[in-house]
């Protein structure tokens, strides 16, 4: 056992004593309340999922990213129902990444309680927009095969008409495509009801054929449908399915060896539930290694839009390989310059539907810090959540990553995780990036 191990088990034993709201929570009523308390009691005891680095700190430095964690989280998981979360962060030296990671609470906690594991498999929902298709798209652009500027009808024939001939790929990498946000569940409803379930091939005819909600290039509007387009352009030109491509020029070059769509039986156990379906293979009829997202599923669990799964681990993989230009471990997936378009501001001037700015990258969000802005809130960063509870932000001038998954729609999808997310961000600022 390391020096470090020792220093971050110290830390552990020390916050238990020092904050009387950690061990409080073991008093609280309520099995569920009991469970999240006593797990997150466990976990600060054990050194496998505690904070690591590279160099022992001093011992008048601050307290640590994982210790500022315990001393919240736990109580963040309780008053929000949040059943459980993984976070981890990386920070980039002369030497490679510091990184820390730590599970809380349960991965599920119906029909029976479930500890969350430090290697659990989440559902990433709408971080598979950047992460998969995104990075999908960017590869054929650099191979010279699509071009963002582009008009979509150059690939998608249903584009080749009245105001859908002036769309093009980059309007539909940063939402100003005119699309609607989502389809329906009338839509879906009939989708079902003519076609079964799954119906990839019939979901997204509907989605090529759907008239636009306003013109593009006008204003953003987020929607997912923006997402399956590219996913159709990638399948187009690539002659691959998405799910097969983002595999082989992404996540396995990348020892990704946790991620992908369509998690096989080998993950399931590792896989944190959702919510019920009259489909779902988990203990209670929970979706288990099953996308979560309606219109995901109605393609059969590979879309676009969501139907990635993936770790904390091989997240940070990507995120190093994103604040390295594009390249982890003499493994490039992605020019610098590639990398540098993606995560910055490629709509300028742009705003939403209420007038207010909506800066988007190239199916990254990006956080621009506006004049009075403080703290962690004053730093550029990218990123994107999920609706699941996932998130992810890189911070490219520190050299600092954050990921914060939690599987906030289980049990029954009532679960808040904005106030949580934005502890986590704020903890990462103070202790890793001095802010």
């Amino acid at each position: 056992m390391g020096a470090m191990t020792h220093v971050a088990i110290l830390g552990w034993m020390t916050m238990l004593v020092a904050c009387p709201a950690q061990t409080a929570l073991l008093e609280r009523s309520g099995p569920h309340e009991r469970a999240i308390a006593e797990s997150a009691q466990t976990l600060l005891k054990s050194s496998s999922t505690g904070e690591r680095t590279q160099t022992t700190q001093p011992a008048t430095a601050p307290v640590g990213f994982i210790q500022r964690l315990d001393a919240v989280v736990p109580e963040l998981l309780r008053t929000h129902h949040i059943p459980g979360a993984v976070i981890a962060a990386g920070r980039k030296t002369d030497q490679g990444f510091e990184t820390w990671k730590k599970a809380y609470g349960l991965m599920q906690i119906e029909p029976q309680q479930v500890p969350m594991p430090a290697d659990a498999v989440f559902d990433m929902a709408s971080m598979t927009k950047p992460i998969a298709t995104g990075t999908s798209l960017m590869i054929l652009v650099e191979r010279g095969k699509v071009r963002v500027d582009d008009p979509v009808g150059k690939y998608l024939p249903e584009f080749t008409e009245g105001d859908k001939k002036n769309v093009t790929v980059r309007q539909l990498m940063t939402h100003m495509s005119g699309e609607p946000p989502y389809l329906g569940a009338a839509s879906q409803k009939k989708l079902r009801n003519a076609h079964g379930f799954p119906c990839p091939e019939a979901t997204r005819h509907a989605i090529r054929t759907l008239d636009l909600a306003q013109k593009p290039g006008e204003v953003v509007v987020y929607s997912c449908l923006n997402a399956i387009l590219c996913a159709e352009i990638v399948e187009k030109v690539s002659g691959q399915s998405l799910n097969a491509f983002a595999a082989d020029k992404i996540f396995k070059p990348l020892g990704m060896n946790d991620t992908g769509y369509l998690p096989t039986e080998r993950l399931w156990p590792r896989c944190v539930p959702t919510t019920r379906t009259d489909y779902g293979r988990g203990a209670g009829g929970f979706l288990q290694g099953q996308v979560h997202d309606p219109l995901a599923a109605l393609q059969g669990g590979v879309s676009g839009n969501a139907g990635l799964f993936s770790t904390a681990d091989d997240l940070a993989r990507f995120a190093q390989m994103m604040l390295n230009g594009g390249e982890l471990e003499g493994v490039r997936i992605l020019a610098k310059d590639t990398v540098q378009q993606m995560t910055t501001i490629q709509n300028d001037s742009a705003k939403n539907k209420a007038g207010r700015p909506d800066r988007r990258g190239l199916l990254w969000d990006i956080y621009q810090p506006d004049a009075d802005d403080t703290g962690v809130d004053a730093l550029y960063a990218y990123g994107h959540t999920g609706y699941t509870g996932t998130a992810i932000r890189i911070y490219p001038a520190q050299g600092v990553y954050v990921i914060a998954l939690t599987n906030r729609v289980h049990p029954d999808d009532k679960a808040e995780v904005g106030e949580f997310r934005r502890a986590v961000w704020q903890i990462a600022g103070e202790t890793l990036m001095d802010v």
